[in-house]
């Protein structure tokens, strides 16, 4: 018993020596704080709405000089939505 035990403390001291060159800034990145969500979650609804406004802008345009309302709003705020869902998924894997 005291045998496993005296291998354990030398392996924790060993993992201990290997990595005292971590700072905490690159500890940090490796951990992040309890709020890390917060900003993922913030930049994935961002994303999202970002896709939606920018079909909806396009088709409103599509819209105005072809004179073909509501088709191109509606179809392009559905391909803007599609997109920013691919988006979050796409960062969601990374």
């Amino acid at each position: 018993m005291s045998n496993d035990l005296n291998d354990l403390k030398s392996k924790l001291k060993d993992f201990k020596s290997q990595h005292k060159h971590l700072d905490k800034k690159q500890f940090s990145k490796e951990y992040p704080d309890d709020h890390s969500w917060k900003k993922y979650a913030f930049q994935l609804s961002s994303e999202l709405l970002a896709g939606l406004l920018v079909g909806m802008i396009i088709g409103y345009t599509i819209d105005y000089f072809f004179n073909t309302k509501p088709w191109g709003l509606i179809s392009l705020m559905f391909l803007g939505g599609i997109a920013g869902i691919y988006n979050v998924c796409r960062n969601l894997l990374k």
